[in-house]
């Protein structure tokens, strides 16, 4: 579910959406990296997000970043810096979406 609140202050105005979005991460080998490609409904290229993933994330995976790489579709790099391959769960993660005006 995501929640709107709009702001009209600064040079460009925008507004931003608060949500939660379901995140599968891949088996990822130790010291490699991986995207996952996340369905976001009307995240526009340009706009900018944040991601924040669950408290319990699985082993050694850290959240290299996450943009808008074309309409309605949030790539999200994920890195393993454990020793081990981890295949991580499908959970719920929260994220922050700015749509510039």
């Amino acid at each position: 579910m995501a929640y709107l609140a709009e702001f009209k202050e600064g040079v460009q105005g925008g507004w931003f959406e608060v949500g939660t979005i379901t995140v599968d991460p891949p088996s990822i080998a130790a010291g490699a990296t991986a995207n996952v490609d996340i369905t976001v409904s009307g995240a526009a290229v340009g706009d900018v997000i944040f991601v924040m993933p669950p408290s319990d994330l699985e082993g050694d995976l850290k959240v290299l970043g996450a943009s808008v790489v074309a309409a309605n579709t949030v790539r999200i790099g994920l890195k393993n810096e454990g020793s081990v391959a981890v295949d991580g769960v499908s959970k719920e993660w929260g994220y922050l979406l700015f749509h510039k005006a």
